[in-house]
């Protein structure tokens, strides 16, 4: 028998959440978080469109990891109002991690210089959770942390709604925090909360912190719902680790804590052979790892595109690594009824759909809840455009948040259109400078666009577009696989 107690409760929730939902506005939301581009000129006023909103709530249910239906049901509602950070979470991509900046030396000073005046916390435990916040990073990385009377670089303090940085807090509830990327690293606290150091009530001070100093340290939101720098705070154990995809962030700006080995003596020789040695009982080397994509060895790189997390790699003129489980297989495998080589493959958000290009083929495939790919009705089609037939790679980039997808043919690039599945028909134009003269593939990583050439991976400027010509290890830039 339900007491009248808990029913009075529970409508009350019901009531509240429903309240809470109307003070939100969707679009306002969506703006603010990035799922949704600012309008400028004449168009600053203009609402968006049905279009533009379908695709904004698609962006933050996947992002947030949502059943993706592009509608305004009761759980997008709710995650909507769950407590989070006010950073945005995405600008010009999503990625599992991004990375925006980062500080140019690995000593790190901070100073809790405006304290809690309602958290339950002393000063004493308010600094020992930031203390113990900022380990978790250093657990990881090269980086030090030090506290500082004087200037730190990272200024810390607990602020209540209008605080003078552009970004007032909303009272109790939602938004927790904001920090901001190197070289600023102001991390403020919403002083409205209640903040202790608890796994089951209240705003817990140190997972909160942890989150926000990774933003002070260079990273962007992540959309791997488990890692630390997802945009919604989570409830973690005491004593927990950094998820793979945070450690995998952070040292890519500053690298991997150095360890001293302590050298081991050499192991004697067993009588019996057993595993890891030969009939003689002689202890044997084990294979060294190999250097490429998920550990597996290639000649040469084919196509590549990203869905999602997850890495697909075109390899060998006929096979494709799926980064979702590490296998290597034949591309027809995993793409029934596909070409056998694929020359140029991208992933399009906007029609969710996978893009395959043999010679003057194009194939199209959807990515079904059960892992599957299924090749679309009425595909493969034919490419209506004979200067794209046999492309170098394939190229997906965001301009303002809307999503291009270009083919790259003979340095020279071509709009691909994903609604109607080919190509614009022109002689196609330039837009980055100093692309390898061979290019093998393109992938996005976070922010950044590589070129990939003789598995390496030549890094775009953002800002000019001009292409590194320095190249890096191309395992670098894939992200890891899920064994």
């Amino acid at each position: 028998m339900v007491k009248s107690g808990s029913v009075f409760v529970l409508a009350f929730a019901v009531i509240f959440i429903n309240s809470v939902c109307a003070n939100v506005k969707p679009e306002e939301f969506f703006l603010r978080y990035g799922y949704l581009g600012e309008k400028s000129g004449n168009n600053r006023a203009e609402n968006p469109t049905p279009e533009e909103m379908e695709k904004a709530i698609l962006q933050f249910q996947r992002f947030t990891g949502l059943p993706q239906t592009g509608r305004m049901d009761k759980r997008t509602k709710k995650k909507m109002i769950a407590p989070r950070c006010g950073v945005k979470d995405i600008g010009k991509n999503l990625a599992e991690y991004q990375t925006m900046s980062k500080w140019p030396t690995n000593v790190i000073t901070w100073r809790l210089k405006k304290f809690s005046q309602t958290s339950r916390l002393s000063p004493g435990q308010q600094r020992r959770a930031i203390s113990q916040s900022l380990n978790r990073w250093a657990s990881v990385t090269p980086l030090v942390f030090r506290e500082t009377r004087g200037k730190p670089t990272l200024d810390i303090s607990f602020e209540r709604r209008n605080h003078g940085d552009g970004h007032p807090f909303d009272g109790r509830g939602m938004v927790l925090a904001h920090a901001y990327f190197p070289q600023d690293g102001s991390t403020h606290f919403d002083d409205d909360e209640e903040w202790l150091n608890s796994k089951t009530k209240g705003a817990d001070l140190e997972t909160v912190a942890a989150h926000e100093f990774g933003h002070a340290l260079g990273l962007a939101h992540s959309d791997e719902p488990k890692s630390l720098m997802a945009p919604y705070y989570q409830t973690f154990p005491d004593g927990f680790t950094l998820h793979r995809d945070d450690v995998a962030g952070i040292q890519r700006l500053y690298g991997r804590k150095q360890t001293r080995a302590t050298p081991r003596p050499p192991r004697r020789t067993t009588r019996r052979p057993s595993r890891g040695s030969d009939r003689r009982g002689r202890t044997t080397q084990r294979p060294p790892r190999r250097p490429g994509f998920c550990n597996y060895s290639y000649k040469r790189i084919d196509a590549a595109m990203r869905i999602s997390r997850h890495d697909f790699v075109f390899v060998n003129r006929g096979e494709v690594i799926d980064g979702r489980n590490g296998r290597k297989m034949a591309v027809q495998r995993l793409f029934p009824r596909g070409p056998k080589l694929v020359q140029a493959a991208l992933y399009s958000d906007r029609t969710r759909q996978a893009f395959l290009f043999k010679d003057r083929k194009i194939f199209a495939y959807t990515l079904g809840s059960d892992g599957k790919f299924r090749l679309v009705k009425n595909y493969p089609k034919s490419n209506n455009n004979p200067y794209t037939y046999r492309p170098d790679s394939a190229i997906k980039y965001f301009d303002q948040n809307a999503e291009r997808l270009l083919l790259l043919k003979n340095g020279r690039l071509f709009f691909f259109v994903p609604h109607l599945g080919n190509t614009i028909r022109n002689q196609g134009f330039n837009l980055f400078r100093n692309i390898p003269s061979k290019v093998d593939a393109t992938i996005a990583s976070g922010y950044e666009l590589y070129f990939i050439a003789k598995k390496k991976a030549y890094k775009s400027n953002n800002k000019d577009r001009t292409v590194s010509s320095k190249g890096i290890p191309v395992t670098v830039v894939f992200n890891k696989c899920r064994r």
